[in-house]
């Protein structure tokens, strides 16, 4: 396999908080020469090939300057940033609950990705009904499915076809994404690696934060009709974040240390060369649970990859160290061929069933509301007997609130029943229609030359 040297800024402790590191990391020794920086480094030596930056919070001036100027003589780099770290949220615990407080964002990267043409808001994440997971939002006993808008399964339609690293990937799937833009003033280019639909918009982290609640995002959902970029590579001379020289002091250093400069050295305030830089808006995507399983096998423990996620971050530091060896073959590993007119379908369903829900909830909101104003004129009258005409309004809102509850359980409970109804039949159609279409025309056409046969060996008898 292909070596080279990759660095990798433990911000989340990459090598993994748990009793093993994350599967991404062996599959990146596997190709590659792996080396941690070390969190006080001043300088990364010019022998690396490619730095690789995973969720970089809370960094101090000496870091970015030391990222800043590797880019700027010329080193390639894959920087996985994030306005939202899942991962870091639940404490890397698997299933685990999300913290009160959140991981600090990564505001102070901005800094460099600004310099270099690029822009995220640290605090905005992508949903997207389109590619939106479907998750289950109801209780034991009583399921709900609903789609959760800020987890994605990408396909090649978000991909960049004409790009290495995505033309030939699989499916892949994200977790509270960023949106990645190009600056105002930028001097590089910058050319989207995966982006999501044009049914997509951008909501504010606080609507995560402290837990998923699938049916309040579809409730405020409003696409823009923008495809927001979730991957992207930048190219072309870039501008030091840094064009004073480097760093007097550590003013953003909180360990309590003592300041220590960077190493003497030439600054430089423009790229010596083009950069090729890939950002990544979402750190959670190398974490096991996202895109892959682990099973005991004869006593081993076998990883099988339901995503591509992976095959992502080999791909881009293969390219970024300069070879494209094996690419086609590595991203060949998993395909997805979905039925689009059917994915299309089951979204339009599945509208036409919340917006039902949506309307009998409302029905049964006002049903109630007027139930407590005659009560309250009631009372207000002195006493708690309602008129003759007040009973009768009084039964016929309970009455609705009986049939709206029932319509509402039926909708719940008819939702995921129709849309696999209707996705069976479409696939009898693609799959099992054109067999049997084959099968009648092998038939008649068996039956012509049959009768063809008859009337030859009659004429030739005659």
């Amino acid at each position: 396999s292909h070596q080279m040297n990759a660095h990798v800024t433990p911000m989340m402790r990459f090598g993994g908080q748990g009793p093993q590191p994350w599967a991404i990391v062996d599959m990146i020794r596997d190709g590659f020469d792996l080396r941690i920086v070390d969190p006080d480094v001043t300088q990364i030596p010019d022998n690396m090939d490619v730095l690789l930056i995973v969720h970089p919070a809370g960094m101090n001036d000496r870091q970015l300057y030391a990222i800043d100027q590797f880019v700027m003589r010329g080193g390639r780099a894959a920087i996985f940033v994030d306005p939202h770290s899942e991962v870091a949220a639940s404490g890397n615990r698997p299933g685990g609950p999300p913290q009160q407080q959140q991981t600090p964002g990564s505001s102070e990267f901005e800094r460099l990705l600004n310099a270099w043409g690029v822009t995220m808001d640290v605090d905005k994440i992508v949903g997207d009904y389109a590619t939106a997971q479907q998750v289950n939002a109801g209780y034991p006993g009583s399921p709900k499915v609903l789609r959760y808008l800020p987890w994605l399964e990408l396909n090649k339609p978000n991909y960049n076809g004409d790009d290495v690293v995505t033309s030939e990937l699989g499916p892949f799937v994200v977790a509270s994404a960023g949106s990645l833009r190009q600056t105002e003033n930028a001097t590089t280019s910058l050319t989207p690696l995966i982006s999501s639909s044009n049914e997509a918009m951008l909501y504010g982290v606080d609507a995560i934060r402290f837990g998923p609640n699938p049916q309040r995002l579809i409730d405020e959902f409003k696409p823009d009709g923008v495809n927001h970029v979730m991957a992207a590579r930048i190219s072309g001379t870039a501008s030091s974040a840094f064009p004073d020289g480097a760093p007097k002091a550590d003013s953003n250093d909180q360990s309590g240390g003592e300041d220590k400069p960077a190493e003497q050295r030439e600054h430089l305030a423009e790229s010596a060369k083009p950069v090729n830089v890939i950002v990544v808006a979402d750190s959670d995507i190398l974490f096991d649970q996202l895109w892959l399983r682990r099973q005991q096998l004869l006593g081993q423990d076998v990883i099988i990859p339901i995503a591509a996620n992976g095959d992502f971050l080999i791909n881009a530091l293969d390219n970024l160290s300069g070879s494209t060896d094996l690419i086609s073959l590595r991203s060949r590993g998993k395909s997805s061929r979905p039925f689009v007119v059917v994915e299309e379908l089951r979204r339009s369903a599945e509208q036409q069933f919340l917006n039902r829900e949506q309307e009998l909830k409302t029905k049964l909101t006002q049903s109630q509301e007027r139930i407590g104003e005659l009560q309250s004129k009631a009372s207000a009258g002195g006493g708690q007997l309602f008129s003759a005409e007040q009973q009768v309004e009084i039964d016929k809102a309970r009455e609705e609130i009986l049939n709206t509850r029932k319509q509402l359980r039926d909708v719940q409970h008819n939702l995921n029943k129709d849309i696999e109804s209707l996705a069976t039949e479409l696939k009898f159609m693609n799959i099992g229609l054109i067999p049997i279409i084959v099968a009648v025309v092998a038939l008649v056409l068996a039956g012509l030359r049959y009768q063809r046969r008859r009337r030859q060996a009659a004429t030739a008898q005659s």
